[in-house]
């Protein structure tokens, strides 16, 4: 209560870290402590990213278990692990990622974990990664960036998958997966355009290729 009435953001980080290091029986209180600290981290003292940066040592393995137990962990602090497990190298953020495909139900969330998939790199988990694609294909923004691990991972293997998944029945599948092969392989050389704001009046689509600019190349 005194870390709480004092707004000390910085000891509670620590307390949450110690209350982490208990294992599960201190994550409940764990996560409280991060509802409270996020999103209102300057008002307790803390940029966000020394609450990002905060949250390591045995706060990484309750990262994890958010995304193994979607059911017991709040949507925010659940987000905040999948967009954050990419950088924790002590884990196999990759495999945690796609297990965490198949059982987390919240879209929002499912983009931040196919994006944590994307940078992290997935060139272990190349067939688990289009499967994922094939079982989420409802859902655009998530298969783009599973379909980008494919492409970042420029192996024979990763190109066949691809071009499986350019023969799919599902037409939102079939088109992302014919954009990604052209970013594998493109046609002319330039900058190829992979997502667009909502609001974008430049006439461009996804999966044009820009060779130049106002009559320059």
């Amino acid at each position: 209560p005194a870390l709480v009435d004092a707004k000390v953001g910085a000891g509670l980080l620590k307390l949450m870290r110690e209350l982490a290091a208990l294992g599960e029986p201190g994550y409940a209180t764990a996560m409280e402590i991060a509802g409270m600290l996020w999103p209102e981290t300057d008002s307790w003292g803390l940029t966000a990213m020394e609450y990002y940066d905060g949250l390591s040592g045995p706060i990484v393995d309750l990262l994890v278990w958010t995304l193994r137990h979607p059911d017991q962990a709040p949507s925010a602090f659940r987000y905040t692990s999948a967009i954050l497990l990419h950088r924790r190298h002590e884990v196999d953020a990759a495999a945690i990622y796609i297990d965490a495909l198949k059982i987390e139900k919240d879209p929002v969330i499912l983009e931040a974990i196919a994006d944590g998939l994307a940078l992290a790199g997935g060139k272990r988990v190349l067939a688990e990664t289009a499967d994922a694609a094939r079982r989420l294909s409802d859902n655009t923004r998530v298969v783009a960036p599973l379909l980008q691990v494919l492409v970042d991972a420029r192996t024979p293997q990763a190109d066949r998958l691809l071009e499986d998944l350019s023969r799919a029945q599902d037409p939102v599948l079939r088109d992302e997966a014919e954009m990604a092969l052209i970013q594998r392989h493109p046609p002319v050389t330039g900058i190829y355009v992979r997502l667009l704001l909502d609001d974008d009046d430049t006439g461009l689509t996804r999966g044009d290729i820009v060779t130049g600019y106002d009559d320059r190349p």
